[in-house]
């Protein structure tokens, strides 16, 4: 009996103008014939034998792509296997993490997005184990050797149910390729939540310059501790790998959407290392799943939400992205997200690792992806730092803007520069030439080094180049956690949440959408309620009240975010209301294991602006020491037990 692999079934779609292979199984040494028909009419025929334990891969060489309907049929004379209404047009692989992984049923406008794209021909194999494998566990025993076939299914825009479950950013990206490609456009939907992108490669591959960076976080997969994590046993290297690739093996594809990162950044020395990884996976890939010579490797930028003890390690991703974007523009490209707001399905939680944008980011990717697969106009890529020029009391940075010039609406946010004490301060940016931005900032008069877009806490950068934003920056190889001048919140901007509003959009079933901004970074005190204050004309503006007196609200510090006041004199807020209102800042400081303590900090009056607002002062000389909590106390002398407080900042030594 022939048995083939369950990615050659019936609705496939392969990649046009490919050699691929149908692979499957069939009696040891047997004779065997492919044929592909149109309308009962040969359209190409091979032939092979199966080998001594009955595998055969039978060489299949694809048409120019159309809406033709196709059959494929492997025979042995006697015996025949065959599946029906095949597609020939664009196949991509859309691999990574839970970011990639994310269904269309997640999104806000799913249903919407579901009416547009019935009847269109756009196809997907669903060989995540999410929504392949029925009865699948996070926490079952995995192999550690190839399985050469998967539980696998292919999708089309018909079945509501399975379409639902498709990667939402892949399956947007495919909507708009066949409407300018005119030709049918799939995916393979091959990414698991979780997963290290040393998951997706063989231990053999593992070994060499990439052993060492995983063995650092205790990942390596001895042979005695396999399947020894538990819930965590599809994070083991090379699992996902042995699971799920080998099973593809014989399709090809035009080349890769991914979105991955989050996961390593954990890993010692993340920009390195990451460059290094996705160079291997990169290589391994392209041997085995190229159509031909032009195989990019597209790469969606993390969303600016840290992971482990200290803030960039996102942003070590992002930078080693861009680094292979420059060094090797023909295999790698990145889109940008950062500008995208941090809004996730209520679903999810508070998880804004999981913003709820990936409709927009599969439009993104569709743009560059015609681009640089298929001649189509905009960018191949996000453009990146090419130059940084240091002059006496400014600096200029260069991008390589592909013949584009440099673009923004309005004035250009979120650029910072520093000297060599490394504290950052905003810097004014503005575009001198096509390609160079200047920066200069009035308390600095020498800076020599320069940020963009490089730590979590910006969200809105709006300097653009070719439609695209450009790719985030950082002039000087600087510890993971380069200090800005507003450790926590800027409240002249969105850069915090101090409030999540709750709203109902489209139809009653669709998901309560929280409108979020990049940290949880101020809570009340319990007793307390904190909101923004509109009232002022401004969303700068936070109000805490209570039922009784004092009214508090605090930062903890959190593992990805050091409450670190070495640099800076002095906070400053401004207080509504300050009369009959007394503050203090609070900080639970910590020198040592043994050395636990709280330091009270009264708030001095520096100016008043009319009768109702003043600024407070809290001067700080801390020395070194951890902050592990941050607190702002008001005691508040009047019947409604409310303050308002706008413009919190640090002021540098």
């Amino acid at each position: 009996m022939i048995r083939l692999k369950n990615v050659f079934s019936d609705g496939a779609l392969f990649q046009q103008c490919a050699r691929m292979e149908v692979r499957g199984w069939a009696e040891p040494g047997a004779a065997l014939e492919l044929k592909l028909t149109r309308g009962g009419r040969e359209i190409f025929a091979s032939q092979g034998c199966a080998d001594g334990e009955g595998r055969f891969a039978l060489p299949l060489e694809t048409p120019k792509g159309d809406y033709d309907r196709y059959e494929i049929s492997v025979s042995d004379g006697r015996d025949a296997a065959r599946f029906e209404n095949v597609l020939f047009g664009e196949l991509w692989l859309a691999a990574g993490q839970s970011n990639m992984e994310m269904p269309l049923s997640q999104m806000p406008g799913r249903k919407e997005f579901a009416r547009s794209v019935a009847g269109m021909d756009v196809r997907f194999f669903q060989d995540n184990p999410n929504y392949a494998y029925p009865g699948y566990r996070l926490d079952m025993d995995f192999f550690f050797e190839e399985q050469e076939d998967a539980p696998g299914f292919w999708c089309d825009m018909e079945d509501e149910e399975k379409l639902m479950n498709g990667s939402a950013l892949a399956l947007a990206a495919c909507r708009e390729l066949q409407k300018q490609l005119d030709v049918p456009v799939g995916f393979l939907n091959c990414n698991m939540g979780g997963t290290f992108l040393e998951n997706w490669l063989p231990i053999e591959i593992l070994r060499g310059e990439l052993e060492a960076p995983v063995r650092a976080i205790g990942r390596w997969p001895e042979e005695g501790k396999y399947n020894t994590y538990k819930g965590q046993n599809f994070q083991q290297m090379g699992v996902m790998y042995y699971l799920l690739v080998p099973a593809l093996c014989g399709v090809k594809v035009r080349g890769i959407w991914w979105y991955q990162g989050e996961s390593n950044a954990g890993f010692p020395e993340p920009r390195a290392n990451y460059k290094a990884a996705l160079q291997v996976y990169y290589d391994f890939y392209r041997e085995r799943f190229a159509a031909g010579d032009d195989f990019p490797m597209l790469c969606s930028q993390l969303f600016y939400w840290v992971y482990g003890e200290q803030a960039g390690r996102m942003g070590q991703i992002n930078l080693a992205m861009a680094d292979k974007a420059v060094e090797q523009p023909e295999h790698f490209g990145v889109v940008p997200n950062y500008d995208l707001s941090p809004r996730w399905a209520a679903n999810l939680g508070n998880h804004p690792i999981h913003p709820a944008h990936k409709l927009e980011l599969g439009r993104r990717f569709a743009e560059v992806t015609m681009n640089r697969a298929y001649g189509g106009k905009g960018l191949p890529s996000a453009a990146a730092l090419a130059e940084t020029i240091v002059l006496e009391d400014r600096i200029r940075l260069r991008f390589d803007a592909h013949g584009f010039p440099l673009t923004a609406q309005g004035e250009i946010r979120n650029f910072s520069v520093a000297d060599e004490r490394g504290v950052y301060l905003p810097a004014k940016a503005r575009i001198v030439s096509d390609d160079t931005v200047e920066l200069t900032q009035g308390e600095i008069a020498h800076p020599t080094r320069a940020m963009y877009q490089y730590l979590e806490p910006e969200i809105g950068g709006n300097l653009c180049c070719g439609g695209l934003l450009v790719a985030p920056v950082l002039t000087f190889e600087e510890p993971l956690r380069p200090m800005p001048v507003r450790p926590w919140l800027d409240l002249a901007r969105d850069s915090a949440w101090v409030i999540a509003r709750a709203e109902v959009r489209g139809e009653p079933e669709e998901w309560i959408i929280l409108d979020a901004y990049d940290h949880a970074v101020w809570s009340p005190e319990a007793g307390c309620e904190l909101c923004r204050d509109h009232g002022f004309g401004t969303d700068g503006a936070v109000r805490l009240w209570g039922e009784t007196s004092p009214v508090a609200m605090y930062a903890r510090a959190w593992p990805c975010m050091a409450l670190d006041l070495d640099s800076f004199s002095e906070l400053r807020l401004r207080l509504f209301g300050h009369e009959g209102v007394s503050a203090r800042l609070e900080l639970l400081v910590r020198k040592n294991d043994m050395d636990v303590r709280t330091v009270t900090i009264p708030g001095q009056k520096r100016e008043e602006f009319g009768e109702d607002w003043a600024e407070l002062a809290f001067p700080l000389a801390l020395g070194k020491c951890k902050i592990e909590k941050l607190r702002f106390v008001f005691d508040v002398d009047r019947p409604v037990k409310a303050v308002t407080v706008e413009n919190l900042r640090a002021v540098p030594r």
